[in-house]
Parts: structure tokens; C-alpha cells; sequence
């Protein structure tokens, strides 16, 4: 639905808009008009009044089919569905102002066609595109495989309580725990061992994702720029923020989700230590562990938090409407 609403309802309106005052120009009863009593700051919002009409006929049966479909999919947020058909509804409400400023300037229907034809080419196509490739050029991600590697990399130079640092991470053990064999340890030392590595793992894994999700940012910050030039780029930012797909939610449940892997893990990990005693790595946890572990349960970010994240597009498209 956004992708229609975005993409091609511009394209229709401009078409249908295009001759709105230039045709009144071209046949002449423009200036019939002008002579009879009427002027430009009563005839132009009329023909936007017009025009807005046509596009809301046009418009509602999609926007009505989305909002049937988000509450098909669950309870709908409400006041994240009527802001994102707000936002929409003022959307068409730029367009049709740019169409029927556009149509005004312009001596012939054809040659405003034309002109919202390029507009239309220029902020819908060209803009997005060339303000990504520009985000990946002056903040580049890495190569899948070399930011692979590097985690790699960094997995076996750092503490290895089952390899080069067995003997060290044994002996702090047994310190700790003030005894001077391993048979004496009250726990079993290769559950602390995996409870070690995934303190390291996760450690490896903050800083490699944490420059990932820095390097996203930046890319975000530039592509933000293109605002500038084409009101579509903030419109798609705000309007994944309302519906809940836009980077900050993915990275919000990714983190979550993460948070709660390693609640299971060290869970797992200690239990081992606590229980396992002899029996090793054949040790087998009973319900009862799995009953300790909460099951998982992630909530979307609060509205207002997903509109502080979008301000900056929302200063963008009032900025837009101000203008037109």
C-alpha cells in the first residue's frame, strides 16, 4: 500500500493535474475568467480543492484496504495507523499543490506534463537512488565476509579458557574458589569455561555490531540529506517508523531478542557449573531449569519514541508544506 501511495499515486495525480489551470491558459477562458471577476488567490485553491477531490477518490479504497489489513494482522496500534493515514492524507495534499503551482507557471498542458513527468522522475527515482549510493560511498559497510573474518579474528586472539588459556583460567578458578586441585572444586570448571567464552564471545560481538549499526547510522544521517531535494525521502522514513519497519525496530528486537539468548546461555552454562559435577558434558538439566527461564516477549518501541526518531523528517515535510 505505501508503495502505491508513494510511488505511483504522484505520477497518477500529476497526469490528471497537469492541465488544471495551463488548459484554462491554452483555451483562452483563463483570461475570461481574470476579466469576469475572479482572481489567482481564489481560482488556484479552488482548482487544488478540485484536484484534491479526484485524489482522495482515488486514494481511499487503498487506504481503507490497509487499514483493514493491519487490523486483520492483530490489534492495530490506532494511533500509529491514524498517523501514518494523517501523514499520507497530507502527502496528497503536497502533491496536489505542487501539481496545481506547476500547471499555473506553465503556458500549455503539455508542457506542465512534461514538467511534473521530470519532477516526478527526479524526486521519486532519481534522488533515493543516488542518495543511497552516495551513503554507501562516504560511509561504506563492510564486506560480509571480511566482517566475518575480522569476528573471527578477534574469537581466537582474545581469552581462550579451552585452549592457550586453560591452564591460566584454572588456576584463577581454584584461587578463587581457595582450593588447590581441580578434583576439589565445588562446581564443574567446564561449565565456568563456557560461561568464559561467551563472556568473550559477547564482548567480540557488541564491539563488531556496535561499528555495523554506527556505520547504518551514518548512512541513515546522509541519505536523511536528500530530504532536501525530494519530500519522498522523509515521507518513507516516517512512514516505516508508524508501520514499525523502519532500522530502529529491527535493531530494538534484535537487541532484545539477543539479550534474551544469552539470559538462556549463562543459564545453561551455570547450571552445568552448579550440577554437572563429574558427569561433564553428559550432564542433562532437568524442567525444572527451563522452567527458571521466562519466555520471550518483545513489545514495539512506544509510539513517541518512534516519532522522536523520524523528527527530523517531520521537519522536513512541514518544511515542504510551508513551502508550497
Amino acid at each position: 500500500a505505501a508503495w502505491v501511495l508513494q510511488l505511483l499515486m504522484p505520477l497518477l495525480i500529476f497526469v490528471i493535474g497537469a492541465g488544471m489551470v495551463a488548459r484554462e491558459r491554452e483555451a483562452g477562458t483563463l483570461r475570461l475568467m481574470l476579466a469576469s471577476g475572479a482572481d489567482l488567490p481564489r481560482l488556484l485553491p479552488a482548482k487544488a480543492g478540485a484536484l484534491g477531490r479526484i485524489a482522495l477518490l482515488l486514494a481511499v479504497p487503498l487506504l481503507a484496504a490497509a487499514a483493514v489489513a493491519v487490523t486483520l494482522a492483530g490489534v492495530p496500534d490506532l494511533a500509529a495507523l491514524g498517523l501514518w493515514l494523517a501523514v499520507h492524507g497530507l502527502w496528497f495534499a503536497l502533491l496536489v499543490m505542487v501539481t496545481v503551482i506547476v500547471s499555473a507557471l506553465c503556458r500549455t498542458a503539455a508542457q506542465a506534463r512534461l514538467l511534473l513527468v521530470g519532477l516526478w522522475l527526479v524526486a521519486a527515482l532519481l534522488v533515493p537512488r543516488a542518495a543511497a549510493g552516495l551513503a554507501g560511498v562516504l560511509a561504506p559497510a563492510p564486506d560480509p565476509v571480511a566482517f566475518a573474518q575480522g569476528i573471527e579474528a578477534q574469537m581466537k586472539s582474545g581469552h581462550d579458557a579451552f585452549g592457550k588459556d586453560a591452564k591460566a583460567f584454572e588456576a584463577e578458578v581454584m584461587a578463587r574458589y581457595k582450593v588447590s586441585r581441580l578434583d576439589d572444586l565445588p562446581v564443574n570448571i567446564d561449565g565456568l569455561r563456557l560461561e568464559a567464552a561467551e563472556q568473550h564471545g559477547n564482548a567480540v560481538f557488541d564491539q563488531a555490531w556496535g561499528e555495523l549499526a554506527a556505520t547504518y547510522d551514518r548512512q541513515r544521517g546522509i541519505l536523511r540529506l536528500a530530504g532536501l531535494i525530494s519530500p519522498l525521502v522523509p515521507l518513507q522514513n516516517v512512514s516505516m517508523a508508524l508501520a514499525g519497519t523502519d532500522g530502529g525496530q529491527q535493531l530494538d528486537f534484535q537487541a532484545r531478542a539477543e539479550a534474551h539468548r544469552r539470559r538462556i546461555i549463562s543459564a545453561l552454562n551455570m547450571d552445568m557449573a552448579r550440577k554437572a559435577g563429574a558427569a561433564g558434558f553428559d550432564y542433562k538439566a532437568g524442567p525444572a531449569l527451563w522452567r527458571t527461564i521466562p519466555d520471550f516477549a518483545w513489545q514495539p518501541q512506544p509510539l513517541a519514541q518512534r516519532l522522536a526518531g523520524v523528527g527530523p523528517d517531520l521537519a522536513l515535510l512541514a518544511l515542504w508544506l510551508m513551502l508550497a
